[in-house]
């Protein structure tokens, strides 16, 4: 499976997610990685638009747990990433 970051960066409505999309063999998924999610990764407190800024460092990582969510089946859009 090829997946790889589209676009479609921005902030969630409640200012604690960040929305994003991922292209999976040519196919565009939205997907969507809390607060809660982010700050296990980063090992640190943040909200609001340093979000992004976690977002960036661990970028890599995160499109790797949205193609994880997607190979479990996940079909159901947004795709909600790093809850396990």
């Amino acid at each position: 499976m090829a997946i790889f970051l589209h676009g479609g960066l921005g902030l969630g409505n409640d200012g604690e997610s960040v929305r994003f999309n991922v292209n999976v063999d040519g196919n565009i998924r939205s997907c969507v990685i809390g607060r809660a999610a982010l700050n296990r990764l980063a090992g640190t407190d943040a909200s609001g638009e340093a979000l992004f800024d976690q977002f960036v460092d661990f970028e890599d990582d995160i499109v790797e747990l949205a193609a994880q969510a997607i190979a479990k089946g996940a079909a159901t859009e947004p795709i909600v990433v790093g809850t396990d």
